[in-house]
């Protein structure tokens, strides 16, 4: 899935994440959820060659472990072009 930017809000303790359109949602968990966001294509310094360039990068780079939920707000549910 291509897009150039990608907002995701997820949760270290709860071992969770989801997409959104709105880097400040009002999301309705806990504090321990945090706002991140990928400028795509997006180069990794420490991995030699490493250029990010969909949303599955993403994925399997930084939310491999990870529960994917749907947006509690289903109107800030990104569509990613596939």
């Amino acid at each position: 899935m291509k897009a150039d930017t990608v907002i995701v809000i997820s949760s270290i303790k709860e071992n969770k994440y989801f997409f959104s359109n709105d880097l400040c949602q009002n999301h309705g968990k806990d504090d321990s959820y945090i706002s991140t966001i990928y400028y795509l294509p997006m180069e990794i310094v420490d991995m030699q060659n490493c250029v990010i360039e969909t949303v599955e990068e993403i994925i399997s780079i930084f939310y491999k472990n990870m529960i994917r939920l749907r947006n509690p707000d289903i109107n800030l549910e990104p569509c990613f072009e596939e």
